[in-house]
């Protein structure tokens, strides 16, 4: 169970810092030049652009979840 939680939180910061990484016009100093040109050519296929475009879209017109947390005492 907590392995399945930090696997699950380990993907969800990795896609955040990948996103942050390649929108900046430059390089962080934490990462390589390989890596940063490889993620920057990765998102310019048109595949991945693809891909992006209808996941934008879905996100736009996606019902609002409500999300309801129960505390018991």
């Amino acid at each position: 169970m907590v392995r399945h939680l930090y696997d699950r939180q380990i993907a969800t910061r990795y896609a955040d810092f990948v996103s942050k990484m390649v929108r900046k016009p430059t390089k962080p100093s934490h990462v390589s030049l390989e890596v940063f040109e490889h993620y920057k050519k990765m998102r310019s296929t048109p595949e991945y652009k693809a891909k992006s475009e209808q996941a934008s879209r879905n996100r736009r017109t996606s019902e609002p979840l409500l999300l309801f947390i129960v505390v018991s005492s």
